[in-house]
């Protein structure tokens, strides 16, 4: 099975300058599937210029009944660019777990470039009120300037074998 036949991927924020301004991913759904990987890429910044990310839920993709989505284990790689654009030699993910809350801030990731992964179940999401839809944000972690990230939710296991897999941008 190839992954495009039962996985989606939607682009969060395409790249763009972190220090620009705080932005917030668009939502997406998770009626059709039944897990979804948040991801986080940014480059190598500044020490103490740290971005967070939250996590949220609502009931639509437009964003209806917002509230906080706890989370606690963040899969992380952090590292210097080497001479060929990547990642210097990390080629495992470091498990952080923190206490229930919607937002991360890793203190060492301002300084390095950084791929920072969430998942949840859809049943974790409040199903039994409606919700099935989230996203992620993230901040504006400081001043300095051409530290670029992206974001990018990748939706797995959809519920139904189908070609093409649904969208996940739409209600």
């Amino acid at each position: 099975m190839r992954f495009c036949e039962q996985n989606q991927i939607v682009v969060g924020l395409m790249p763009y300058d972190t220090m620009a301004a705080a932005a917030g991913g668009d939502f997406v759904s998770l009626k059709q599937f039944h897990h979804v990987a948040i991801m986080f890429t940014r480059a190598a910044g500044s020490a103490g210029e740290d971005p967070t990310i939250t996590i949220t839920q609502a009931t639509s993709v437009a964003g209806a009944g917002e509230k906080a989505l706890n989370f606690t284990d963040i899969y992380e790689k952090e590292g210097v660019t080497n001479a060929a654009g990547g990642m210097a030699a990390i080629g495992t993910f470091t498990k952080t777990t923190q206490t229930a809350a919607n937002t991360y801030t890793s203190g060492t990731s301002g300084e390095n470039d950084v791929l920072q992964i969430i998942e949840f179940d859809a049943d974790e999401l409040d199903v039994d009120n409606g919700f099935d839809c989230i996203r992620a944000s993230i901040s504006d972690p400081g001043s300095g300037t051409g530290y670029y990230g992206s974001l990018h939710y990748l939706l797995l296991e959809a519920r139904y074998k189908q070609d093409p897999v649904p969208s996940a941008i739409i209600d």
